[in-house]
């Protein structure tokens, strides 16, 4: 669970920069104060335990290489989270042999007993494991599509949002229009 809560932590920073437009100031990268983290809040979703041996994971992969000129840190960061996603979503079945991802696991996972929660996963489950795929990037070292099915299903939970999970401040309601409209 803590490794999951770590690689969603991770992964839910790396999705507002990949979600800006150059050029649009609308749509330029989080302030470090912008707590989008706090306004949605599916407490009753269930994650089933992974695996200790994704700790592994973590040492496995290796750090961020030094940046050649023409690269960016944006681009070490995904190739670096795409890994460690793909090597704990291995550690803990939710990957095919051929590193694909494996449907039943992946809903077993995102399971949960609330009706109002459930719909908004099972749709973000079903639309994610469909279209995760024309994300991947092609220069990225792991390519299982594991990074981009959990930032598709996280910002589908989060633009879904039940309204009882839903803080409904001011800032919250700012971050849920920008990620829509970027």
């Amino acid at each position: 669970r803590t490794m999951w809560k770590l690689c969603v932590f991770a992964v839910s920073h790396l999705l507002v920069p990949s979600c800006v437009l150059a050029g649009d100031e609308d749509c330029a990268p989080l302030k470090s104060n912008e707590r989008h983290w706090s306004c949605c809040k599916p407490v009753n979703l269930t994650i089933k335990e992974l695996s200790n041996n994704s700790r592994k994971c973590l040492e496995k992969v290796p750090p961020v290489p030094t940046i050649q000129p023409g690269d960016s840190l944006d681009t070490a960061l995904k190739n670096r989270f795409s890994c460690l996603v793909e090597c704990v979503f291995l550690h803990n079945g939710l990957l095919t042999e051929d590193k694909s991802l494996n449907k039943d696991a992946i809903m077993e996972l995102y399971s949960t007993n609330d009706k109002e929660l459930a719909a908004v996963v099972d749709d973000a489950v079903t639309d994610c494991l469909d279209s995760h795929k024309e994300d991947v990037e092609e220069s990225m070292d792991c390519k299982s599509g594991g990074l981009q099915f959990t930032n598709c299903v996280e910002r589908t939970i989060f633009t879904n949002c039940p309204t009882s999970y839903w803080n409904a401040s001011k800032e919250c309601a700012d971050f849920k229009a920008k990620l829509v409209r970027c």
